[in-house]
């Protein structure tokens, strides 16, 4: 029997072929909704993590926005109270949208650094201060340890403690070493270590978005090193007050920002220049200006001098020294002044680092390594003479001017390559070429 075209065409399908294919298109879409499923949740955990990173942003800042090894970040809300929000149901979250009770931000008087509430902290308008939740819906669980270390955590697709996969909880932590510092510092005079006493005081946010503050008394087996725990991130300003009765008082203030938890304050912000009190013995006009806190400065006091007291002073300068003055174009009274001090002053070693050669005087030399000694103003220098002769020549210089106004032959040595200070002795030492010489101070004035 021949089957023609048409009628194969008008043939409907069998109840088999029917249900293969619906079994078919039920095995797909079971297919396509699993993998829709899946997408999903990776969607939901992905949003998450996200806003679990913004509310730590939030909450402390980006740690990880540095540039050459410098935080870029604010430290969110802990930089401005001082703490993260405790974990109550006044605070906690909520804080970061909603000021719950906390100052008002403002500059402290007593510190040029804002303090206090300064939010919204979260931008996020998904956030609301009735819903901080996670991508499922589901309020974050925020707890704060005594510590002051923070924890965030999402319970994940399955909205309860535990499970594996998508199910498993997010846990995100805010450790103390990313809240808390240790500040170290230390105090230089020139350089060098400050060894005498002084106040530290450090200022921050307590906790609750109020200035404190925490002071260390150095003295001088301190040698200038303080160290305050448990300072909080953020910007932070130090003090520092000179109680030495050995030197004229001085604050200094820096600012600084705190970003990791060993924190140092750079060297440079603590390096002073200070001024040991001049001994007594001067003239009573210039004793009476330094004793108002008026710097040991010839020109400074110079200035302030009555007329009548800056006239005695020029008049008493020898005729020599006062020609010397007139020829450098240096008043006659701001030597005398250099002088006055130069003769009650402790003389030191001047630091490498500091050290400026004036011009050497006729005749003289130093083929090497030259010493200075600093006595006031006036700076001493041990010349070898050209000649070759065994002896040098002490010259002492107006420092600021490098005028000469001393000039002293010391015998029997030659080629000065140290010079040491004995304060109990009162003398200076003078190392050369196989020889050391001994003189007191008594021989560095000019008279």
């Amino acid at each position: 029997m021949r089957i023609s075209w048409l009628e194969t065409k008008n043939r409907g399908y069998t109840l088999i072929e029917l249900t293969m294919t619906i079994l078919l298109i039920g095995i797909l879409a079971v297919g396509s909704i699993s993998v829709m499923e899946v997408s999903l949740v990776e969607d939901q955990f992905d949003n998450t993590v996200k806003s679990m990173l913004e509310i730590r942003n939030a909450l402390i800042g980006d740690p990880e926005a540095m540039k050459d090894g410098i935080r870029t970040s604010s430290f969110g809300i802990l930089g401005d109270i001082g703490a993260l929000p405790t974990a109550d149901s006044t605070y906690a979250l909520n804080a970061l949208l909603l000021n719950p009770g906390y100052p008002a931000w403002a500059l402290d008087i007593t510190s040029p650094f804002g303090i206090g509430w300064n939010g919204p902290y979260l931008s996020n308008v998904s956030f609301t201060t009735s819903s901080i939740k996670d991508a499922w819906g589901v309020p974050y669980i925020y707890n704060v340890a005594s510590d002051g270390s923070g924890i965030l955590t999402s319970l994940g697709a399955d909205k309860v403690a535990g499970g594996d996969g998508a199910n498993k909880d997010i846990i995100m932590s805010l450790p103390v070493n990313l809240i808390k510092a240790t500040v170290n510092g230390f105090l230089l005079n020139r350089g060098q270590p400050f060894i005498g006493a002084a106040i530290v005081t450090i200022y921050y946010p307590d906790g609750q978005g109020f200035l404190t503050s925490a002071t260390q008394n150095l003295v001088q087996s301190d040698a200038g090193f303080f160290s305050f725990p448990n300072i909080p991130f953020g910007t932070r300003l130090v003090t520092v007050t000179i109680t030495d009765s050995a030197y004229y008082a001085q604050t200094i203030r820096t600012l600084f920002t705190v970003d990791r938890d060993k924190y140092v304050i750079a060297t440079n912000f603590l390096n002073m220049n200070l001024n040991k009190k001049v001994p007594p013995g001067l003239p009573p006009d210039i004793e009476a200006i330094l004793a108002t806190g008026v710097p040991p400065v010839a020109a400074v006091v110079a200035a302030q001098l009555s007329p009548e007291a800056a006239a005695t002073l020029a008049a008493g300068l020898p005729p020599a020294i006062a020609a010397v003055a007139a020829a450098a174009g240096v008043p006659a009274v701001e030597v005398a002044v250099a002088i006055a001090i130069s003769a009650v002053s402790v003389p030191g070693v001047v630091p490498d680092a500091e050290r400026k050669i004036p011009p050497a005087p006729p005749g003289c030399w130093n083929p090497g390594y030259t010493p200075i000694v600093q006595k006031g103003e006036l700076i001493f220098v041990a010349w070898s003479y050209i000649d070759n002769r065994i002896g040098i020549n002490l010259v002492g210089y107006y420092g600021l001017k490098n005028i000469i106004l001393y000039q002293k032959t010391v015998d029997w040595i030659r080629y000065i390559n140290n010079m040491t200070v004995d304060e109990q002795n009162k003398t200076v030492s003078l190392y050369g070429q196989s020889r050391v010489i001994t003189i007191p101070w008594s021989d560095m004035v000019v008279k």
